[in-house]
């Protein structure tokens, strides 16, 4: 209750991607009761406070030693860092950044067909609603595959993507198509030019 409203709502990105990496129960939760949540109802932040830590202690657990499926949590992470870096940190929150990740990553995943449009759609909408970006200013793709290449997400030169088959669930993606990454970029970009 204390935090900036800014803050708050990109934190809830965070939450977002909970649901859709495991609990697609939680996920409808937060769609069902986001007025409620951003309006600090006590009973709705306990709820949305308590799932996010038993899913995220649950993917800890299972891969205390970080060998596969921890790197769930990434989920966002890597379009998301690549957009922080390339804005020097001033221009997007860390959760703002993460929720075009996640939108992104989406899209990547319907166009390389391993989820339905619906998927995005509903990630899409929810963060919107919430108040978070899910489109980025235009960019050239060369200076993002550079800074997405030295990702600590990639493994022997292979940039690994965290992409949701359904909400609830996601895959681990170890060699994404750069023209499939390229497309759903474009998708994902605002009438905006990056300055």
């Amino acid at each position: 209750k204390t935090l900036h409203r800014r803050e708050f709502i990109a934190g809830m990105a965070e939450v977002v991607k909970y649901g859709v990496i495991a609990d697609e129960n939680f996920f409808s939760f937060i769609e069902d009761n986001y007025k409620g949540i951003l309006s600090l109802d006590p009973d709705l932040l306990i709820n949305m406070v308590k799932r996010s830590c038993e899913i995220k202690a649950r993917v800890v657990s299972e891969d205390e030693r970080e060998k596969g499926l921890r790197a769930i949590l990434n989920f966002g992470h890597t379009i998301g860092h690549a957009i922080e870096t390339i804005t020097g940190y001033k221009r997007y929150l860390h959760g703002e950044a993460v929720s075009i990740g996640m939108v992104c990553a989406a899209r990547l995943g319907h166009i390389m067909g391993l989820c339905n449009k619906d998927v995005y759609q509903r990630l899409n909408m929810l963060c919107s609603h919430i108040g978070l970006q899910t489109s980025m200013p235009q960019l050239t793709f060369d200076t993002l595959w550079e800074v997405v290449q030295r990702d600590k997400k990639v493994v022997n030169e292979k940039v690994r993507f965290i992409i949701p088959t359904k909400i609830g669930k996601v895959k681990i993606i170890d060699d994404v198509d750069k023209k499939q990454l390229k497309e759903a970029l474009q998708l994902c970009y605002s009438d905006d030019k990056f300055v």
